[in-house]
């Protein structure tokens, strides 16, 4: 089911698990990064790994550290790698990936939801519309252009009841903050 990294930490049974479906082709890399980096990712081997939006991995983890957010694969990248060497490749919390069927995203969501009932709050992250419509509230539309912008990121912290700067307060090491506040005091001194 889950992975022992997650399943310790993560559930709560009072509260349940928070995920986000994420697609990768559209959201982690854009038209915007093949032109800056001359060409898409087509794997995670160190020819291709750093042509993935920084910027974008970085605010996602950012945000899956802290609240505890949890990733699920949607995209189409699960059939051709494990969702295990995704989510170590990108350094993201992942746990799963949706099934493949003939038919929408929107049905292997539903189905993964289905199947696990610890599900309390999740979002979709996608650059396509192949959505139920039980499921737009919790869906973030990138643009495949840009990939996850600031501004679908503020909706991403949106559904989740947060701010990008709460997430940029919580998702510090505390190592970072207290030499931040010893620099200040030291400042004020």
């Amino acid at each position: 089911m889950f992975s022992s990294r997650s399943k310790s930490t993560r559930t709560d049974s009072k509260t349940g698990i928070k995920v986000i479906f994420l697609d990768i082709d559209g959201v982690l890399n854009s038209t915007r990064t093949c032109i800056a980096f001359d060409g898409s990712p087509r794997d995670f081997s160190p020819k291709y790994r750093p042509k993935f939006d920084e910027v974008a991995v970085g605010m996602l983890r950012a945000l899956c550290a802290a609240l505890d957010i949890l990733i699920v694969v949607s995209s189409s990248w699960r059939s051709q790698f494990p969702y295990t060497k995704i989510g170590a490749s990108l350094d993201l919390p992942t746990i799963g990936q949706t099934p493949e069927l003939d038919g929408c995203r929107g049905d292997e969501i539903a189905v993964w939801l289905a199947a696990h009932s610890e599900v309390k709050q999740y979002a979709i992250l996608d650059d396509a519309e192949h959505m139920l419509p039980e499921q737009w509230p919790h869906f973030v539309h990138t643009d495949p252009n840009d990939g996850l912008s600031f501004k679908s990121f503020n909706q991403l912290c949106i559904i989740f009841g947060t701010t990008p700067f709460q997430v940029l307060q919580t998702s510090r090491s505390p190592k970072v903050v207290v030499e931040k506040i010893t620099l200040e005091e030291e400042a004020v001194a």
